[in-house]
């Protein structure tokens, strides 16, 4: 975050415009969800026509959701986020999730509950991910101090290579080593 953001970010602390930007950013990112799952509805039934209005529009919400966070100084580095996200994804898996199952399961909508405890088993999952890319960022040598008989993954282009670090660039589409993972 640059100084001038941090500086906005200290002075709305305890504002009335915090919280209304926190409830813009809610807003934002609940158009965007919507957003890009009707894009892929339109998409399914042919629309591409719909679909791209719905995409582009969706688009176009995300990039108000960034800009309310970055008003909040929410927007850290990839290792931040990583943190952040994980600690996210770890409390709705053992916080939310098996109490809105619970109140399910005493309405009697059994199948909610039930797909409400495998996604809280899915975010449980995820935040185990995220940690472990987040540690992985923390121990950067570890990143890249591999075997020479590791393969290298580019998601960019699907280009393997074997060796202890993968290349600066992909040979085949040019992309930069940050696109590789172990594969």
């Amino acid at each position: 975050m640059n100084n001038t953001t941090t500086t906005v970010a200290s002075a709305l602390d305890g504002t009335k415009t915090a919280e209304n930007l926190r409830q813009a950013f809610s807003k934002e990112a609940e158009a965007f969800a919507k957003g890009s799952i009707f894009a892929s509805i339109a998409s399914d039934e042919g629309n591409m026509s719909a679909q791209r209005t719905l995409a582009e529009h969706s688009d176009n919400d995300k990039r108000h959701a960034e800009l309310w966070l970055g008003y909040l100084d929410e927007l850290g580095d990839t290792f931040e986020n990583l943190a952040e996200l994980s600690a996210l994804k770890a409390a709705s898996s053992t916080n939310l999730y098996p109490l809105m199952a619970e109140i399910a399961d005493e309405e009697g909508f059994d199948e909610i509950a039930e797909k409400m405890r495998l996604v809280a088993a899915v975010k449980d999952s995820q935040s185990r991910m995220l940690q472990s890319e987040s540690d992985r960022i923390a121990d950067a040598q570890a990143l890249y101090s591999e075997n020479p008989e590791t393969v290298w993954h580019c998601h960019s282009c699907g280009f393997n290579v074997m060796g202890n670090t993968p290349p600066e660039r992909c040979p085949l589409c040019s992309y930069p080593q940050c696109f590789f993972t172990r594969g």
